[in-house]
């Protein structure tokens, strides 16, 4: 199921079920209101709604993704239920899941961002800012591990649960769109010393709020992640607690 922005529209009460894909080229399961991500929001008429949506008795023995299903901030996907939806060993890693009110059951291969009851969930909040950072040399050069996965959906709150299933301290998003993962001990260097910029810098306050300008969070706009050629990092607190029933 795919639309996007401008389409408009709403898709409701439909049901996939005793479906078995044995070889798929790209995602298993696809569900997406974004999909031409950087399309502008628009008006309620055109904004699309896809809810009411169940899965049942679906199994994919191989493809490239398992599940990519990407809502849109002002738009969640509503109400999508998995039941005995399953992935087989063959199937690669979940490619997208935001944006979406899901719940699975207890045989589902279910995505990181539903609901399942008895599974503990770990939600990440953005801490302190530790400083604003050149990105000259490289973002890497600065924090070494990279979560491209995000691209065109990093929020503060994404990145830092990537940097914290990474077992790693610190969180810096350059350009409103890239999202790396390091150590505080990075920070100490020299190096680290000579790339430091003002604050300022990094949360400008004539940031238009638009996807893409470098500024404003892609997968949130109302954050700030850095500017242009400017990584903002920053440290996170991370909970992990049962999902509810």
């Amino acid at each position: 199921m795919k639309t996007e922005r401008g389409r408009g529209g709403v898709v409701s009460g439909v049901t996939y079920r005793n479906i078995h894909m044995q070889e798929i080229q790209g995602q298993c399961v696809q569900i997406t209101l974004n999909y031409h991500a950087g399309l502008p929001p628009t008006n309620r008429t055109g904004t699309p709604v896809f809810k009411d949506i169940l899965l049942d008795n679906v199994r994919c023995d191989k493809g490239a993704t398992s599940f990519y299903i990407d809502g849109l901030e002002e738009q969640s996907i509503l109400n999508l239920t998995l039941r005995n939806v399953t992935m087989g060993p063959m199937v690669g890693k979940e490619g997208r899941c935001d944006y979406v009110d899901c719940t699975c059951d207890g045989l589902s291969t279910c995505p990181s961002c539903c609901r399942v009851p008895g599974r503990n969930r770990t939600t990440c909040t953005p801490g302190a800012s530790l400083g604003c950072y050149s990105s000259a040399g490289g973002e890497g050069a600065l924090l070494p591990v990279p979560h491209a996965e995000l691209h065109d959906h990093v929020t503060l709150e994404a990145c830092a649960a990537k940097c914290h299933g990474s077992n790693l301290a610190v969180a810096g998003i350059l350009a409103g769109n890239h999202c790396s993962c390091g150590g505080a001990a990075a920070l100490a260097t020299p190096q680290a010393r000579a790339r430091q910029r003002p604050l300022g810098e990094c949360l400008p306050a004539n940031c238009s709020v638009t996807y893409g300008d470098g500024c404003a969070c892609t997968g949130d706009t109302k954050e700030r992640c850095g500017a242009a050629q400017r990584m903002l990092v920053y440290a996170f607190a991370c909970t992990t607690a049962p999902d509810l029933e």
